[in-house]
């Protein structure tokens, strides 16, 4: 992966993905579902806890005033999340 200052909000691009900063319109029903199954969360620190869309919504609204950096993982072709 190179550095890519030139795309913003990017901040690293490869050849299939992208990392760019969690936006408060990342907020869906797919992510959610990430959030609510432990298999995705197998490596994470978090253990899934039945969270709610307004929940990941409150979460991704405090994270754009925070100054915490957290990331995205999205395809580089079509930028889905």
């Amino acid at each position: 992966m190179t550095l890519r200052p030139d795309i913003d909000p990017v901040f690293l691009t490869g050849g299939k993905v992208i990392l760019r900063p969690l936006l408060p319109g990342d907020a869906s029903k797919e992510y959610l579902s990430w959030l609510n199954d432990p298999y995705v969360l197998r490596h994470s620190g978090r253990k899934a806890f039945p969270s709610t869309l307004a929940d990941l919504t409150r979460y991704l609204d405090h994270l754009s005033g925070s100054g915490d950096v957290v990331l995205a993982i999205c395809e580089s072709d079509t930028r889905r999340h």
